[in-house]
């Protein structure tokens, strides 16, 4: 991504096609009081035009998948995922379905997702552009104040028109330099939502019981994990670019080095050029950071900008 490109970006925007996620309809009377037993956020805290990041949790509290969710006017329910999440989140949800008097509906077929990016931080920017049927929620999905667009296959074209298409490394650029952790990448059946910084925006700890709810809540008592996610920089001037799946090390006052963590992402800054990770550092990480291959010599030195 060149600079110029950064610029329009987060100026007069992008949009991103996000069709291929699995999307859920919700209704019914029961609708938000089984969805606030499946889910790790408040959903009667929706915000009106909004959408509420979420987490599923498994009994053990480690994630399962990461949602967003939104309302309609007249009270349903919309649950939006990864792509990778299509055969499992219908699934899994339908599984505590039991005697609930509400419905849940794919409609990852009939619907269509666009995400816009830039010249617009509110719903009411882009109000009047939605045909009937259409439905806009503001949220952050990659960093910078968006609005999620739920419309029709047949209405995507106009809406990436509109702003111009985000490719995907552009997106993945976004998400690494504003630190927003990604289902499949940061986001993964092995992480516990507190570990992500999820924490922070998708768990509510005063909302009733929830699957996993003993273990999350017992976490934040205990007030630490074993691991956080950070954002990095690369600070060596000389060596290979860090990557993605690059372990990370800490240098004791030996002069040896410990393992630390894990590179999850890697970006460079289209303005500055410095190049910036997101991984996976454990608490117990002490002294210098360096970063370097898999199972190989750490390479370069990196350091701490913000974790979780």
């Amino acid at each position: 991504m060149t600079a110029e490109r950064w610029r329009e970006i987060h100026g007069t925007g992008a949009a991103r096609d996000l069709s291929g996620g699995v999307r859920l309809r919700l209704t019914g009377p029961d609708a938000v009081r089984y969805l606030n037993g499946q889910v790790t956020n408040d959903v009667r805290k929706i915000p009106a035009g909004g959408a509420l990041p979420a987490c599923v949790t498994n009994h053990k509290g480690k994630l399962e998948a990461f949602v967003f969710l939104s309302q309609d006017a007249d009270g349903a329910l919309f649950i939006s995922g990864d792509g990778d999440l299509r055969d499992f989140l219908p699934l899994r949800l339908e599984k505590y379905l039991i005697a609930d008097n509400c419905a849940l509906e794919d409609v990852t077929e009939t619907t269509a997702l666009v995400h816009l990016l830039g010249g617009a931080e509110s719903t009411a920017g882009v109000s009047g552009d939605l045909a009937e049927g259409e439905r806009a929620a503001a949220c952050r999905r990659f960093g910078p104040p968006g609005v999620d667009v739920w419309t029709v296959p047949e209405r995507v074209a106009f809406w990436l028109e509109k702003r111009g298409p985000l490719t995907a490394e552009e997106a993945e650029t976004l998400e690494v330099l504003h630190a927003v952790p990604v289902w499949g990448r940061e986001l993964t059946s092995d992480i516990l939502p507190p570990e992500a910084g999820l924490d922070a925006t998708a768990v509510d700890f005063h909302k009733g019981c929830y699957i996993g709810q003993e273990i999350i809540s017992r976490l934040r008592s205990v007030g630490r994990v074993n691991r956080h996610l950070a954002a990095l920089i690369q600070t060596s001037e000389t060596g290979s670019p860090a990557q993605a799946g690059w372990s990370l090390f800490s240098r004791a006052e030996d002069g040896g080095l410990t393992a630390a963590g894990t590179v999850t992402s890697a970006a460079d800054h289209p303005v500055t050029g410095a190049r910036h990770l997101l991984g996976y550092v454990k608490r117990s990480a002490s002294g210098p950071l360096l970063a370097g291959p898999a199972g190989g010599e750490a390479a370069v030195a990196v350091e701490i900008l913000k974790d979780s």
